[in-house]
């Protein structure tokens, strides 16, 4: 999945991994990848913020590896609240 035009004050990734979930997710950010290992059912939160440009031309790139059936919900957010 792309994710174009991110704002930088998006700065934080958050995956919930399903059950059966992904393995690994790779987060890559204007270039920088961000490297994830999960555990079934895991909540993980990554902070790409060293890696965002000012204003709103951040593209951030998410990939998985795991069983056929595997899933996971990812949000970028502000990290406001959390």
């Amino acid at each position: 999945v792309t994710v174009s035009n991110v704002p930088d004050a998006e700065h934080v990734v958050t995956i919930d991994n399903g059950s059966p979930g992904l393995r690994d997710v790779t987060i890559k950010v204007n270039g920088k990848t961000y490297p994830v290992h999960l555990l079934d059912g895991q909540r993980r939160s990554v902070d790409i913020a060293a890696a965002l440009h000012s204003g709103d031309t951040n593209t951030v790139v998410i990939s998985g590896v795991g069983p056929k059936t595997s899933y996971a919900d990812v949000i970028i957010w502000d990290g406001v609240g959390a």
